[in-house]
């Protein structure tokens, strides 16, 4: 499986904003949904905004008020 964020990686690294930031992320994005023999995975909420990490076993509800990212992913799945 190839991704750019998950939830381990938000708790351990950053948040995917911190990362990836700006359009640096859209190439890496590109190459894990394109990879052969791959299984690609896109990380609920990377189409918002997220710049905190996540902590383990705590609730975070997501909020879908900024979709920066949404219409790149529409496009790439499509």
């Amino acid at each position: 499986m190839y991704f750019t964020n998950n939830h381990d990686e938000n708790s351990w690294n950053n948040a995917d904003y911190g990362t990836f930031p700006g359009p640096v992320h859209e190439p890496f994005a590109v190459f894990t949904q394109t990879m052969a023999s791959g299984v690609p995975l896109i990380y609920g909420g990377q189409e918002e905004p997220v710049l905190r990490g996540l902590k383990f076993f705590n609730k975070d509800p997501m909020t879908f008020d900024n979709l920066l990212r949404s219409a790149f992913y529409k496009t790439l799945n499509d």
